[in-house]
Parts: structure tokens; sequence; C-alpha cells
């Protein structure tokens, strides 16, 4: 109990400590705008939309899970020396509003804040608003209103960009749209916490996963029974399991139903070697386009 009143006393000494920092130290030589982006999917947008007027820093350490990420010290130092600090939303990332809330007494004076997905239609609790590729539209503007907010005098620049970079994902929207008018299967069985609502919904598809909207929950033994009754009684031939967790449970259901496996990659974060690979937002998504061709029997467009 001590050590823990001792831990949060020096977490808010460096935040108080913070507040004194010139500002001056929120850019480098090169004059760049200071960014920090919280998950992946943000931080992709944000250096899709900046391209070399900004340099952009991910919160979130590659290859962590973002529902158990726990800002440090240190990150607070970052995002109070930046220039913009990017986020999903209140609900995917709950301790933003407090940390944001806390800098400089509330007085973010030297901080634009985007919450890109603030604007954002939501269903429910479920905070993964990026895999509706509709919906990651308006974070990309979003984003790129608050650069320009920053940083106005390359406004045009960066208003340019997120256009161009709308219009890829608008492409890939139809082509999910084509290709998942096809499927003989309309039903994702994901062996992880339930990603895809957003997707599902857009395309429409329905999922079945075996917990909730953080992977922090258990699955029941009614739930995996219900998937498991589901999977045999449809002939379905694929499992869909998510990126950089144990995919105990969906192989658990694989050996039972004799279904083989697939990623499907819901893009809260990306592994060391994949952000080392530069591998990129749309390549994640049409990735996942062509395991849901594959595991949901569709033709592709």
């Amino acid at each position: 109990m001590l050590q823990s009143r001792l831990v949060k006393k020096i977490f808010f000494l460096i935040i108080l400590l913070a507040q004194f920092i010139s500002p001056a130290v929120a850019q480098t030589s090169d004059k760049k705008l200071q960014v920090v982006a919280s998950l992946y999917p943000v931080y992709d947008f944000t250096k899709e939309i900046g391209g070399d007027k900004i340099a952009v820093r991910l919160l979130l350490p590659p290859g962590v899970e973002a529902h158990h990420f726990d800002p440090t010290p240190t990150d607070v130092l970052s995002i109070n020396r930046a220039d913009v600090f990017t986020y999903v939303s209140d609900t995917m990332e709950p301790w933003a509003k407090k940390i944001l809330a806390s800098l400089n007494n509330g007085k973010l004076t030297q901080l634009t804040i985007v919450n890109s997905g603030r604007d954002v239609a939501s269903v429910g609790n479920d905070p993964h608003l990026w895999l509706d590729l509709s919906r990651a539209q308006q974070m990309v503007t979003a984003i790129a209103d608050g650069l320009a907010t920053a940083d106005p005098s390359n406004k045009k620049f960066y208003r340019d960009r997120a256009k161009n970079y709308n219009r890829q994902l608008a492409l890939l929207d139809n082509d999910y749209k084509k290709t998942i008018a096809t499927c003989q299967q309309r039903d994702i069985i994901y062996g992880g916490h339930n990603t895809f609502g957003y997707l599902a919904r857009r395309y429409g598809l329905t999922t079945s996963a075996v917990t909730g909207f953080s992977d922090d929950a258990e699955p029941t033994a009614k739930g995996l029974k219900n998937i498991i009754d589901n999977v045999k009684k449809n002939n379905i031939h694929y499992i869909f399991y998510e990126e950089l967790s144990d995919p105990k449970i969906a192989v658990s259901l694989a050996r039972e139903t004799g279904a083989k496996l697939l990623l499907l990659n819901g893009a809260h974060e990306v592994s060391k070697d994949d952000m080392v690979a530069g591998v990129s937002f749309l390549t994640i998504m049409k990735n996942n386009l062509n395991n849901l061709a594959l595991g949901l029997s569709c033709r592709r467009a």
C-alpha cells in the first residue's frame, strides 16, 4: 500500500514538473509538428496525413495489447511536450480524459487535442470505430482538421493528403461491399473479444465472439457451446483468431469442430516486426478482406 502511494506521488510530481517545461522543446530543429498518437489506427492515419511536415510518436508500444495499456509518467511527459495529441475516443482510451485534464491544470494552451471519434456515431460501448471504413474516413478528416489547427501554414497540405487517403479508404470500402455481397457464409466466428461489430454492420454480416468488447472477460461454457453448435450445424469451415493474443480459445474451438484457423486483425496494435516493416492500416484491412473472402466462401470482386 505504501509503495503504491509513493508511485502515485512520483507520477503526479512528474506531471507537475512537465508543466514548467518550455514549449520550445516541442519543436525539433527541423520545425516539424510534434504529434503523439495513442493507438495504432490513429497513429497510421496521422502519419499518412502529416507526411514530412510532422514527427509522430506511437504511445502504445508495438506488441502491447491496446485494452491493457496504462500510460507511464514518460508517456505523460511526451503528451505535455507535444503540439498535437490524437486518440480514438474516451471509450477506447478511458485514461486519456483524466491525463489531459491534469496537464497544465486543465489549461492545455500549448496542446491541440484531437478526439478523432468524438463526432463519429457509435453503437453501444463498442470502441472499434476504425473497422467501419466509412467511420475511419470521418476520423481521418478530424485528424486533418486538428493538424491544420496546430499548424495553419500547412492547412492545405494536411487536408489535401486527408482527401487522398480517404479516397483510398473509399475504394477499399467498395471492394469490401462487392466481395462480401457474394459470401455464402454470413457469420464471422471469432475466437477473441468482440471486435468486428462495426465491420459486420457495414457489410451485412453478423459476428459470434467468445467474449465482449474487452479481452479481459472470460468466455462462458454456455457461450462456447453455442459457438461450437453453430459451427457444426452450419458446416462452417473457418474460425478467425485475433492478432497479438494467445489463440488458445480459437484453437480449442477449431479442435472441437474440425474448422481451420484464419487471422482477422482488429488493427488495435502491431507487432515490433510489423512496425519495422512499415505495415499500414490499409495493408491490414486488405489482408482481412482476403481472409474474410476465404473464410466466408466469397468470390473476389
